[in-house]
C-alpha cells in the first residue's frame, strides 16, 4: 500500500480504513516524510511535520514517542542541542523496549559529542560499550572511537 494519497488509487485504498486507522497510516507517512527530510539535512523542514504530529489527537503512542524522538533529531540538527538532550532524556525516563532505549541513549551519547561534552559523551558511550546487548557495544565502541577522534 505504497499510492500517493493524492492519486485517485491512494485516495480509494484511504477511503476504506476506519478513522483511528486512516489516522495512523497518515501518521506513520508523515513521520517517514520527516526522516527523509532529517537524513537530507533539512530539520527546518522536518521539524513542523513532528510538531504537527505532536498536535494530532488520536496517534498511537508509538507514533508520539517517533515524533518526540525525531523533534530531538531536528533540534540537534538545528545545533538547539540542549532542547533536544532534554526530549531524550525524557523519553529515557519513560518505559521503553531494549531497542528504544539503545537507540534514546545513541542519541544522547551523540549529541553530547555534537555539544562539545567530549567527557559525558564517552561516560555514555562506554556504557553502551559495556552492555551486554551486541549491537549496543557495538555502537558504543564505535562511539568511542569518534570521541577519541575528536579529541
Amino acid at each position: 500500500m505504497h499510492a500517493d494519497h493524492g492519486s485517485p488509487e491512494g485516495k480509494a485504498l484511504l477511503s476504506e480504513l476506519a478513522p483511528d486507522a486512516l489516522i495512523e497510516v497518515m501518521a506513520h507517512a508523515q513521520l517517514g516524510e520527516a526522516r527523509r527530510l532529517l537524513d537530507a539535512g533539512s530539520a527546518a523542514r522536518a521539524l513542523p511535520i513532528y510538531k504537527s504530529l505532536l498536535a494530532t489527537d488520536g496517534i498511537p503512542d508509538m507514533v508520539r514517542r517517533a515524533a518526540r524522538a525525531g523533534s530531538g533529531e531536528a533540534l540537534a540538527q538545528m545545533g538547539e542541542l540542549r532542547d533536544a538532550l532534554d526530549i531524550w532524556r525524557a523519553l529515557l525516563a519513560e518505559p521503553n523496549s531494549t531497542t528504544d532505549r539503545i537507540q534514546l541513549e545513541l542519541l544522547v551519547a551523540s549529541g553530547l559529542l555534537q555539544g562539545g561534552k567530549r567527557k559525558e559523551a564517552a561516560t555514555a558511550f562506554r556504557s553502551l560499550a559495556d552492555s551486554e546487548n551486541k549491537e549496543a557495544s557495538i555502537q558504543g565502541l564505535l562511539g568511542l572511537a569518534e570521541v577519541a577522534r575528536a579529541g
